[in-house]
């Protein structure tokens, strides 16, 4: 049986009055494509900013792989492999894929000054750039 590589279980968050996201639950399923979809105010950022640790849920679970990293840190999350794009990418034109990637990386050994600036990769895949 497989297991789910995200699972939300009942995660809630309220400001106040307002309750943001009300006992919200899914699983991601390993090489599954997932969407969230609903109008603006419906708590969509608020459900990923809490499953990202960017904010701290009130309450419910938030498992990766059967692992609970409910309330870790942006940066943990990172080290175990959690990222987030957002709706407007943009990459550098000029740049290779690779260059582009080391941009984006959120947390890799390093400075990111010291990734920007690394040794350009010799396989010749890595060196194409970007049209």
């Amino acid at each position: 049986m497989t297991h789910a590589l995200l699972k939300v279980t009942d995660l809630k968050k309220s400001y106040g009055a307002i309750q943001a996201v009300g006992g919200v639950s899914f699983e991601v399923m390993p090489g599954e494509i997932f969407g969230v979809i609903g109008p603006n105010g419906s708590g969509k950022t608020t459900m990923f900013n809490s499953v990202l640790g960017q904010i701290s849920p009130d309450a419910g679970a938030i498992e990766l792989k059967g692992k609970n990293i409910t309330g870790l840190s942006p940066l943990e999350l990172s080290r175990r492999g959690v990222g987030r794009t957002f709706q407007t990418l943009q990459v550098f034109g000029k740049m290779t894929v690779r260059d582009n990637l080391i941009v984006a990386a959120q947390e890799h050994s390093g400075s990111m000054l010291s990734r920007m600036f690394a040794p350009r990769a010799t396989r010749a895949w890595a060196r194409r750039p970007m049209r």
